[in-house]
C-alpha cells in the first residue's frame, strides 16, 4: 500500500488541505468568506513542518473548511459544533454564516467520500506499521494562532510555542514527560492540553498498548511572517529551524519507545 515505513511514525496532518473540491464550491455563501476562512484556520505548511524522511504521513488536500475530518460525525459528541464547527463547517471563525443548508444527499456525498476513506487509510496505515515494527506513535500534527479566535473554548490570551496534547487511554506520562523536556530544551515554552486538548486516535486502537498517540500543535508566530487573519501566509526565516527541532523531538519519542517496550 505505501512504502516500507523506516520508523514506527505515523504523522496524522489533517488540517494542511487548501483544496476545495468543485461539487462542493457551490455549498458556500461566497467565495470571499470562504477565502478568509480558510486564511484563518488552516494549518499551513504543517504538511512541510512536521516532515520526517522515514516516516509516514496520512495528509489530506482537501480543506478543513469543506470537511475537518478530525470532528466526531454526531455534532452532539462535538464540542465545535456549537460554533457551527462540526464535521461539516456552517459558520466560520467569526461566527457568521458560511455556507447555506445542505441536503442529506450532501452530507452523504461529503462523509463517503473524504470522511470515510480519510479513517479507513489513517487505520491501514497504522496496522502497517505494526505488522512491520510491532509497535507505532500516531502524532497528530497541528498549528494554532497566537491570539484566540471568538470560536475557540479556551480564551487564555498567554499562549505557549507548543501545545501537547494527550489520549485518554494511549498517552502514557513519560510520552508528555519527554515531549515537554525536548521542546525545552529548544528553548521552547510548552503546555499541557492548552490551549487544545486531546489527541486522535481510531476507536480500534484505543487501549491498545501497542499504540501511542500524542498532539503537538506549534504557535505560528514561531513559523509564519504574519499570522494576519486577512493575509496570505509565507514562511518566516525560522521555518527551517523549527522543522528540525520537531525532527529532533520525533525521532527522541520513536528512540525511547523502541526501549522501553510495548509494556509501558
Amino acid at each position: 500500500m505505501w512504502p516500507t515505513p523506516l520508523l514506527p511514525l505515523v504523522l496524522h496532518i489533517p488540517h494542511s488541505g487548501t483544496s476545495v473540491p468543485s461539487a462542493t464550491v457551490n455549498q458556500f455563501v461566497n467565495q470571499e468568506l470562504l477565502q478568509q476562512n480558510m486564511n484563518a484556520l488552516t494549518d499551513w505548511f504543517t504538511d512541510e513542518l512536521f516532515k520526517l524522511p522515514g516516516a509516514s504521513t496520512v495528509c489530506t488536500p482537501v480543506s478543513r473548511v469543506v470537511l475537518d475530518t478530525e470532528r466526531f460525525t454526531d455534532d452532539a459528541k462535538e464540542p465545535a459544533a456549537r460554533f457551527g464547527q462540526g464535521m461539516i463547517y456552517t459558520h466560520g471563525y467569526n461566527g457568521e454564516q458560511l455556507r447555506r443548508e445542505l441536503s442529506d444527499q450532501e452530507r452523504a456525498h461529503l462523509l463517503e467520500n473524504y470522511y470515510a476513506p480519510w479513517h479507513l487509510t489513517l487505520e491501514a496505515n497504522i496496522h502497517e506499521h505494526l505488522q512491520e515494527f510491532g509497535f507505532c506513535v500516531v502524532i497528530d500534527c497541528h498549528s494554532f494562532p497566537n491570539e484566540q479566535l471568538p470560536t475557540e473554548t479556551d480564551q487564555t490570551t498567554e499562549r505557549p510555542d507548543i501545545c501537547i496534547g494527550t489520549h485518554a487511554t494511549n498517552t502514557p506520562c513519560w510520552l508528555t514527560e519527554l515531549a515537554s523536556r525536548e521542546f525545552t530544551k529548544h528553548g521552547l515554552s510548552a503546555a499541557l492540553n492548552q490551549p487544545f486538548a486531546g489527541a486522535l486516535l481510531p476507536d480500534v486502537f484505543k487501549g491498545d498498548p501497542r499504540v501511542l498517540s500524542l498532539m503537538i500543535e506549534v504557535n505560528r508566530d514561531l513559523y509564519l511572517r504574519s499570522d494576519n487573519l486577512h493575509e496570505p501566509k509565507h514562511k518566516s526565516q525560522n521555518f527551517a529551524a523549527l522543522q528540525i527541532q520537531l525532527q529532533h523531538v520525533l525521532l527522541k519519542i520513536c528512540a525511547e519507545f523502541k526501549v522501553r517496550g510495548i509494556t509501558t
